[in-house]
């Protein structure tokens, strides 16, 4: 699964669809600065995580919560088809 998200990720980039992955044991602290940041003018539009990773990161959890409530994230996918 890790594997299929980054080359996800590489794949969209190569198309110029500004894409981040989050999984396993990694966490881009870098990203989850970015996310926060208002006054970036490039935002990822897509962003690749495993369900675990959602569920173990409180921080990660709360921020998409934050940006949700203030209108910044449009759509938010799970793809738990591999199970």
């Amino acid at each position: 699964l890790i594997s299929l998200i980054k080359d996800q990720e590489k794949e969209c980039n190569a198309f110029k669809i500004y894409a981040k992955y989050l999984c396993g044991k990694e966490w881009h602290e870098g990203l989850f600065w970015e996310l926060q940041d208002r006054s970036l003018l490039q935002k990822p539009k897509l962003i690749y995580l495993t369900p675990e990773k959602l569920i173990k990161s409180t921080a990660f959890y709360e921020l998409l919560q934050r940006l949700n409530r203030e209108g910044r994230i449009e759509r938010f996918v799970i793809d738990e088809a591999h199970c």
